[in-house]
């Protein structure tokens, strides 16, 4: 039958899609020329990435995140790196949703199509894909195929992280699982089980003109995403899922 093409909920907060690159250019002028280039559906901003505390003196921002934005997408641009993220927010229940693949894709390519023919970016060469997923009160020992033991049989591990990277068709995975964390939201004080997954694509070398070579490279790597996330679940917390073909 194949991987549903959703699930609801789909309790997805992040769905972020990295295109590492190159440029001859300066980041400061790469900004400026996105800023140029995108079209007037586009909103920029720039927000402090982390501030420490200066003694006796003011918060200092470590950096600065450059952020392009319409009512779909969000577009982080970093030196060497454009990252995606599909979440947004909801204007009247304040709730982030995520907007479906079939509406993703698109957004990315419209991008890297408006900016293909100007001299910003030179080549791309790493594509990765990582979805992360917040399940409130679930345990992932009950929820999923996933095993925890360790050499003290007679205890037993409610609160628990588990990393994992491996290759798998041709691609490296980074597989994070929490199970009943605390979250990171302040207005959620629920224990809170994370599946996060990490698909990467290494050593590419495909010129910014020919960003269509991408597409393919770009819907495995999803494929790859889903098809991970499906099978660790159990049958009985799948189909809770109502998941949709």
């Amino acid at each position: 039958m194949g991987n549903p093409v959703k699930i609801t909920p789909d309790r997805i907060k992040s769905a972020i899609v990295e295109i590492k690159y190159t440029s001859k250019l300066p980041f400061e002028v790469i900004i400026g020329l996105f800023y140029k280039i995108l079209d007037d559906t586009y909103n920029y901003t720039n927000r402090p990435i982390q501030h420490i505390k200066v003694e006796e003196g003011p918060e200092i921002p470590l950096g600065i995140q450059h952020i392009f934005y319409n009512n779909k997408i969000h577009l982080h641009l970093q030196p060497g790196s454009l990252v995606f993220n599909g979440i947004q927010k909801d204007a009247n229940s304040n709730i982030f949703n995520y907007i479906g693949w079939d509406n993703y894709m698109p957004e990315i390519l419209k991008i890297l199509n408006e900016i293909k023919d100007q001299d910003i970016l030179e080549n791309y060469i790493r594509i990765g894909i990582r979805y992360n997923s917040e399940y409130p009160e679930i345990d992932i020992r009950t929820s999923t195929k996933f095993n925890f033991t360790f050499g003290l049989p007679e205890i037993i591990s409610n609160k628990f992280s588990f990393s994992s990277e491996f290759i798998h068709n041709e691609h490296r995975v980074i597989l994070q699982l929490l199970n009943k964390n605390n979250t990171s939201d302040p207005n959620n004080i629920k224990a809170t089980s994370v599946i996060d997954i990490d698909i990467i694509k290494e050593n590419l070398n495909i010129n910014k003109n020919d960003f269509e070579q991408l597409i393919p490279i770009i819907t495995k790597a999803h494929d790859l995403e889903k098809e991970i996330f499906f099978k660790l679940l159990q049958p009985d917390f799948f189909n809770s899922l109502n998941p949709t073909y």
